[in-house]
């Protein structure tokens, strides 16, 4: 397959009110309906695809992609929390002129936008949810992940200044991470990091850039109790996962399904976690509806 070929967006840096530095790009329509879309662990301002910066603009879609700290251009945030980036958020959509705006969040980004949606609910209209995390403290819910991945989470939550050095290893080298995510996926993932993989190359280097820290700061706020509680978020949520998808098992939608006051569950037979890649067009459809 052909991809179309974009500009590549520009990089822009927001210097946040303690000094920080917060990375982001935007892609689609320069002036279109604003759509903040939170990366996965690993990911970077770099995980729109040039075809998706192509669906965002032929719908009128402004995708906002800022980086959490320690990721690519972001600067790192020792000890932060969740709430830390709903702040930045506000930051970064008052700086923009942004006062209503949509969200996705991909996988580890799920929490995240979560998170907005109950802080923010004045600003937040809509948010998709794809492969999206549950809290580990709902039983069950990670009974479909890869041994490995289980113990990294329970090493978040009982050693949190072990998990950067148990870490270190996968910050080699982008091709490196690409074959350990691959390795810890359903077939249909593997078959879609290996179409893809230059371009999953360039992503995963902009989240390498300094480290590993920024991933390893995710895994610790996922991997505890959530400081908001979810039976709160009003707004209308699309919850979309793979059937096949072992890094954030169906059984974490479905608990989400459960408690969200206002959600629709769109069940992927056959699709696994990058579920986000095959069905863009139709997660930025139903966002504009």
């Amino acid at each position: 397959m052909t991809l179309p070929t974009l500009p590549e967006s520009k990089d822009h840096n927001l210097r946040l009110p303690d000094g920080r530095r917060l990375a982001y790009a935007i892609y689609g329509a320069p002036v279109g309906m604003p759509v903040l879309y939170f990366h996965g662990a690993p990911g970077s301002r770099r995980s729109v695809f040039p075809d998706m910066a192509a669906a965002a603009a032929q719908r009128g879609v402004r995708l906002i992609v800022p980086e959490r700290p320690g990721y690519g251009l972001s600067d790192l945030s020792v000890g932060r929390s969740v709430d830390d980036w709903t702040a930045d958020v506000k930051v970064l959509t008052d700086a923009l002129g942004v006062d209503r705006f949509s969200l996705i969040g991909f996988s580890m980004g799920s929490l995240y936008a979560l998170a907005c949606a109950h802080a923010l609910p004045a600003q937040v209209e809509r948010v998709a949810i794809v492969g999206g995390l549950a809290p580990l403290s709902v039983a069950g819910v990670d009974a479909g992940r890869p041994a490995e991945m289980r113990a990294l989470y329970d090493l978040a939550r009982d050693d949190p200044r072990a998990l950067p050095d148990a870490m270190a290893p996968l910050a080699g080298s982008a091709a490196g991470l690409i074959d350990t995510m691959a390795a810890l996926g359903s077939d249909v993932d593997r078959e879609l990091l290996a179409a893809r993989r230059p371009e999953f190359e360039a992503d995963f280097a902009e989240t390498l850039r300094g480290g590993a820290e920024g991933v390893a700061g995710d895994v610790v706020l996922a991997a505890n109790d959530w400081t908001f509680p979810l039976e709160e978020i009003l707004a209308e949520v699309d919850l979309w996962v793979g059937t096949e998808d072992c890094n954030t098992p169906p059984a974490m939608s479905r608990h989400l399904a459960s408690v969200l006051p206002r959600c629709r569950l769109f069940d992927l037979p056959g699709e696994g976690h990058y579920c986000l890649y095959t069905r863009w067009q139709e997660i930025l459809g139903r966002l504009m509806a």
